[in-house]
């Protein structure tokens, strides 16, 4: 149960930049020189960047607006665009 749902929204470059720097901080040097953790962190990062697409079928923009609309209560959104 909740009261309120708040939503933000990063620009998707923003984001995917965020993504990257939280990737490099996370493995350090292995994101580098290991081969298995570079297979991960690709996948990971095509998988992220797939977000806005309202065709792609995981975690997405369209299915969290979808979800929103369904919620009666309020909703405050928050749209963050890159400077």
């Amino acid at each position: 149960l909740f009261d309120l749902v708040v939503f933000i929204y990063l620009d998707p470059a923003e984001r995917m930049k965020r993504l990257l720097l939280r990737e490099i901080e996370r493995y350090g040097a292995s994101l580098s020189s290991d081969e298995v953790i570079q297979q991960n962190h690709k996948a990971f990062m095509h998988w992220a960047s797939q977000y806005d697409d309202p065709h792609f079928n995981g975690r997405s923009l369209k299915m969290h607006n979808d979800w929103i609309d369904q919620i009666d209560g309020e909703i405050l959104r928050l749209w963050c665009m890159a400077p």
